[in-house]
């Protein structure tokens, strides 16, 4: 399925970028390698990649010589629901629970997407009240590619509008939750 979301108020002084936020690879559960992500999401011409394993947080300086690809570094934290820690220099501690690793991760400098709210048999994999509950995380992923062949549903617009609704202004995200190379793009 693919799928484009664009800004209702588009600038034609602003560059688009193609880029991808959820990324694994054969260091935690993917089946390729960071060399060969990192090269298939260029041939498709991404812009931008994170790379994000399960519990890892992945150095990307040893790649960005490789690659004419923005690479940044996260990881996907997750006992329980999973979030995506983004915009990291090192891993910070890992938290038992949400509201301290989001704490843990604003104070590292980086950012936090909760993933996929709408995974699983009963669509449940962050509950609405999780989410009201939380704080400092920027978004939701909106869309979850992998989802698309997994139980559950990969939109997770309802979230999002329910979010907005009471007041959390919270950006959506759509990744590709990449684990190999059926799930690119």
């Amino acid at each position: 399925m693919s799928f484009l979301l664009e800004n209702p108020y588009p600038s034609e002084a602003r560059e688009r970028l193609r880029g991808n936020l959820h990324t694994h690879t054969t260091l935690s559960d993917g089946v390729l390698a960071p060399e060969e992500v990192i090269a298939e999401y260029e041939r498709r011409g991404y812009d931008f990649l994170a790379l994000t394993d399960h519990d890892l947080y992945v150095p990307v300086e040893p790649y960005q010589a490789t690659t004419s690809l923005l690479l940044l570094a996260g990881v996907e934290v997750g006992k329980g629901p999973h979030l995506l820690a983004l915009g990291l220099e090192e891993m910070p501690p890992l938290e038992e629970n949400h509201q301290a690793m989001i704490e843990a991760v604003r104070r590292a400098g980086g950012w936090v997407v909760l993933n996929h709210p709408n995974w699983g048999k009963r669509q449940f994999h962050w509950s609405l009240e999780a989410l009201e509950a939380l704080e400092g995380y920027v978004g939701i992923e909106i869309y979850n590619g992998v989802i698309e062949r997994l139980e559950g549903s990969a939109l997770a617009t309802d979230r999002w509008d329910q979010l907005w609704s009471l007041g959390r202004r919270v950006w959506g995200f759509a990744t590709d939750d990449a684990h190999a190379l059926k799930d690119v793009g």
